[in-house]
């Protein structure tokens, strides 16, 4: 039937429920899609899959044999390791000496051996090593004649010390022969042998591994053999659980250590290679490796594992036996399990199909209706909306659309009449759209351009920061070497009582320390700078009591307080209250608070430090001080770096960045500093922290030497080695230890000299430079402790590699002491006193 609608077209519909035919032609194309590509697939890929399902069986195997032989390996390497060690001790303890004291008498031991002290000794340290394991079952040490001398077995009822007069001669056994013939530094490890008490099995019987290592005395010769009787299933990785049929372990000779058939024991009865000569063949010829026996029909697959790393003929083979009947009988049972999910599931789809298909094809014929319909120019026919599946939602829809249909039959001819019109407006708007797209693209590509610079911006940042760094730590380390050899022959020079200065010659020599320390001040101040700007400065907070550190401060200012006749009142303090801060960093402030109001005071002025609670849990702390104050154009520079205001050429002596520093530190303290000043009345400095909710009373620092000066009581001549290649260092050194009559001072400008040097002639310290010409002081450091007459020589780094990673570094590292050029002479003798008196470590 042709109709025609309302907008002018042919359709070509009949009365045929269209869509109960679709639901006949999908169910027929569901069933080609599914059911028939699985049955060729199975057809033409089951003995693909047959051939992959073994080859997976059999590298599984394989992949099983190779995690036991790496787990064997290990724990050998584990009893070696325990026996290893064992005999280390027993060589220390074991010289003739000790054994003549010990009730040895021409190498032989007599009953006053086994009741010495020492003897007791050596068997609790041989009790511990047997009691580490169920697994060790006999603990021996055998003389080189083959006397035993110690023993100790696991019984039922626990371990036990075989008296003298039950200890055997063991110079025929097998064991101990090949323990006397291998290397000296080799832990030899026997083969898998029954467990024997002279000459019969022992029932029941343990297959045991013998672990034997060698004892030398200090004269060199052999004194004998440490043996340790391990059990085999130990070894073997604890093959009991291991009793699935097929798998077995046999030793080169054929003989089973180990058999799925628990009624084939270890004995000399049962040998596979005798009973299969073709299998010996193959093991010769492969380390690892699958063999299929064509007349059994069964596959074979083993792995060595050798136990003598020095001879390929001593081995355990891991072996297991699959007949390939059993391995095709797994795949069969596997496929059909698939094969028979696969159907359940396709039945279950059809079935599915079939009834979503009926209730979805009834509406939709329905809907086919009402279609013929508006095609026949019926434009009042709706649809009954039954159900609100989305069936319904589509009925809905079709009815919306029909009454917009309706309603649009009237408006399309008047819409025909605008489009002219609105054909050349869009021809304008699309003009001005694709200048806008223009616009678009450009800003687009800007965006991109900023997001390029700005990376480039930020590696460049990166890369500067760096350099920064480097050439900070350069400039330390180049400036601390010159200043070592200034401050030290200066602090000599001063405080020699041989040839006194004169009072002129004094006051400039303490101009010259003066500023050689005003110098190294500058050098500390920038290195913290940089620390704080490249986020590097470590703070810990914690409760920190407040009046300690206080104190801690004024005294170390006090030398300039009393030097311009200037008192600091604390007695505003509060004794009792805490701050939340850190306590190193925090006594860094309160120093350079009250060290400037020090300074820039009138001499015979005073310093008033106080504390005062503010809102919201917070403490002020005040420093203030009765100078000349700061003039209001100024206090905005206050903070800069390296602004000194109007102060560069006075007498008084500053870096310009201690502010900076003080109020970086408080920021990253989670604290502020404000500033209070008045021209010619004075300034006053406050600090606000978070007061500590949980105080713990703070003690003083603990010193880490004596008091300056005082030193220990050092008896006999001492030997220093002093290795440095600065020949001002060498002479600055050589000059302070000239005032102990005591010592003896050798010296070398090289590492490895130095090390020779020091083996030779084992001094009682050594001092040691980082920067040496062929070796650095840290690989020096390890070459001494690699030898044993020098390994525990305290070595004591002195270095003008001063940043905290330098000194955390050297400390890692295992050097006693850590110094930093220039070097304060009285710290420096004080550790040369503590570590020759034995106090320095």
């Amino acid at each position: 039937m042709e109709v025609s609608v309302f907008y002018g077209g042919n359709v070509n519909l009949d009365n045929k429920p269209i869509f109960k035919q679709l639901g006949v032609k999908l169910a027929l194309l569901f069933l080609l899609l599914s059911v028939l590509p699985a049955g060729i697939v199975v057809l033409v890929l089951g003995n693909s899959l047959k051939e992959d399902f073994r080859q997976s069986v059999l590298d599984s195997l394989m992949n099983a044999n190779n995690i036991r032989s790496e787990r064997v390996l290990s724990l050998l390497e584990i009893l070696k390791g325990t026996l290893s060690e064992f005999s280390s001790h027993l060589e220390k303890d074991f010289n003739g000496a000790v054994l003549d004291r010990n009730g040895f008498v021409d190498g032989a031991p007599t009953q006053e051996f086994y009741k010495s002290q020492f003897y007791e000794h050596t068997l609790d340290n041989m009790n511990i090593i047997i009691g580490q394991s169920e697994r060790y079952l006999v603990f021996s040490v055998i003389l080189a004649n083959g006397q035993e001398l110690f023993r100790l077995d696991r019984t039922p009822t626990g371990i036990v010390t075989q008296p003298y007069e039950k200890l055997q001669n063991k110079a025929h056994r097998n064991y101990f022969i090949r323990g006397l013939e291998a290397d000296r530094n080799v832990v030899y490890v026997h083969n898998i042998t029954p467990q024997m008490e002279n000459g019969k099995y022992i029932e029941p019987n343990i297959p045991t591994v013998r672990v034997i290592s060698k004892i030398f005395l200090e004269s060199g010769k052999l004194f004998g053999l440490v043996i340790l009787n391990v059990n085999a299933d130990f070894v073997l990785g604890s093959l009991k659980k291991e009793r699935r049929k097929g798998f077995l372990v046999i030793n080169e000779k054929g003989d089973y250590l180990h058999h799925w058939n628990s009624e084939i024991p270890f004995n000399k009865e049962h040998n596979l290679l005798r009973e299969e000569p073709e299998l010996k063949i193959n093991l010769l010829k492969q380390d690892a490796r699958f063999h299929y026996d064509k007349e059994l029909k069964e596959f074979r697959i083993w792995k060595k594992v050798f136990y003598d790393q020095n001879r390929r003929d001593r081995y355990w083979v891991f072996m297991e036996r699959r007949y390939e009947s059993g391995i095709i009988s797994e795949w069969l049972g596997t496929a059909q399990v698939g094969i028979a999910w696969v159907l359940v599931v396709l039945a279950i789809g059809l079935t599915i199909f079939i009834v979503l298909t009926r209730r979805l094809l009834s509406p939709l014929n329905d809907l086919t209706a009402s279609i013929m319909k508006i095609g026949k120019g019926d434009l009042a026919v709706r649809v009954k909306v039954e159900t609100e599946s989305e069936i319904g939602e589509v009925a809905q829809a079709f009815n919306t659309m029909a009454d917009l249909i309706e309603k649009s039959d009237v408006e399309l001819r008047e819409s025909i009449k605008e489009t002219k019109r609105f054909a050349t407006e869009a021809k304008m708007s699309a003009e001005e759209l694709r200048n806008t797209l223009m616009v678009s693209e450009n800003l687009r590509e800007d965006a991109e351009a900023a997001k390029e610079l700005a990376e480039m911006m930020a590696k460049e940042a990166t890369v500067a920061n760096r350099a920064k760094s480097i050439f900070l730590s350069s400039m330390s380390h180049e400036l601390r070497t010159p200043l070592n050899s200034i401050l030290g022959f200066s602090q000599l020079i001063s405080t020699d009582t041989t040839n006194p200065l004169s009072e002129t010659q004094q006051k400039s020599m303490s101009r010259v320390l003066h500023s050689g320390e005003h110098l190294l001040k500058l050098i500390d101040d920038v290195l913290d700078l940089s620390k704080i700007e490249t986020g590097k400065i470590t703070i810990s907070i914690e409760d920190v009591h407040v009046a300690s550190v206080v104190r801690d401060s004024i005294s170390a200012v006090m030398a300039r307080a009393d030097k311009n006749r200037i008192t600091i009142d604390s007695s505003g303090v509060d004794p009792d209250v805490f701050i939340r801060a850190d306590i190193t960093r925090f006594r860094q402030v309160m120093i350079n608070l009250m060290s400037n109001a020090t300074k820039y005071n009138r001499v015979g002025g005073s310093v008033f430090i106080t504390t005062q609670i503010l809102d919201q849990g917070m403490l002020r702390i005040s420093v203030k001080d009765t100078g000349q104050g700061i003039a209001a154009e100024n206090m905005e520079s206050l903070f800069k770096p390296f602004n000194r205001l109007g102060m560069e050429g006075s007498n008084i002596e500053g870096t310009g960045i201690g502010l900076t520093i003080t109020k970086r530190i408080i920021e990253n303290m989670n604290g502020r500093i404000n500033v209070d000043s008045e021209p010619g009345k004075g300034t006053e400095f406050s600090i606000d922290f978070h007061i500590g909710d949980n105080p713990v009373l703070l003690l003083d620092d603990d010193p880490e030497f004596p008091e300056a000066g005082v030193g220990k009581k050092i008896t006999g001549m001492k030997t220093i080695l002093y290795v440095e290649d600065n020949p001002s260092n060498l002479a600055l050194v050589e000059n302070i230890l000239e005032r102990r009559d005591n010592i003896t001072l050798l010296t070398s400008v090289t590492g490895r000299n130095g090390v020779e040097l020091a083996v030779n002639s084992l001094p009682d310290i050594i001092l040691m430079d980082i920067d040496l010409p062929d070796i650095d002081g840290y690989e020096a450091l390890e070459m001494l402790r690699s030898y044993e007459k020098t390994s525990n020589i305290p070595v004591v780094a002195i270095s003008a590699n001063a940043m905290p990673s330098d000194i955390k570094k050297g400390e890692r590292a295992g050097f006693a002491h850590y110094l930093t050029k220039p070097i304060n002479i009285n710290r420096f003798l004080d550790i040369i006193d503590a570590s020759l008196s034995g106090n320095g470590q």
